[in-house]
């Protein structure tokens, strides 16, 4: 089913290639988009000392994130950079061991559903979008801002001019997100009251 197939991305992975890296995604292939491991959400309920390990990983894969970041934005020469910075740690813990999501399958009926409030500080979620394995490769990172690319200044919803993976509806005034989330949330749980059965859950 579709819900066995929910995943992570492998923070060990993401350490490991980050600091081969140096967390500078524009000097060449970025080395996150060539090989991908993941693991299924139970397998981050580990032991103490594993434990501290991925919280190693997660802060390294919060530093690459901030790299990819600062590197679209200077590119770009515009953008916001206090938010993707200032909240890598949230994405790292949201996209690395919180959220369920299928990056492979973005649409996904029972996965939890990001919503980027501030649609100005947009960089956030397409870095994590990148590392956690949807199809935003570096290219789109390099176009940040760009007419026609998958990386607007503003997150917006597939529509013919741009298509990003991963997002969940356009923002851009700083409160519209809430009510976004709130009618996501109703829709859900509506959804799971509908079609939940006593030995077959669909939505949870």
């Amino acid at each position: 089913s579709k819900k066995h197939s929910t995943m992570k991305f492998s923070m060990l992975a993401i350490a490991a290639t980050a600091m081969a890296a140096s967390v500078s995604g524009f000097a060449g292939v970025h080395p996150v988009n060539q090989v991908r491991t993941f693991m299924p959400v139970t397998s981050l309920k580990m032991s103490a000392a594993v434990d501290t390990d991925t919280k190693v990983a997660l802060q390294t894969a919060a530093n690459e994130a901030r790299g990819l970041a600062m590197d679209s934005i200077a590119a770009a020469k515009s953008g916001h950079m206090g938010l993707p910075l200032g909240a890598a740690e949230i994405g790292a813990t949201l996209y690395g061991s919180i959220m369920q999501y299928n990056a492979k399958d973005p649409q996904w009926m029972n996965r939890d559903r990001f919503i980027l409030s501030a649609g100005h500080g947009s960089m956030f979620i397409y870095s994590w979008l990148n590392i956690a394995g949807y199809e935003l490769p570096m290219e789109e990172l390099k176009n940040f801002r760009q007419h026609h690319s998958m990386t607007p200044g503003h997150p917006e919803f597939p529509n013919s001019e741009h298509n990003t993976p991963g997002v969940e509806c356009t923002t851009g005034p700083l409160g519209q997100g809430v009510a976004n989330a709130v009618g996501f949330a109703l829709s859900e749980k509506m959804a799971a009251a509908r079609y939940n059965t006593a030995d077959h859950t669909i939505f949870d």
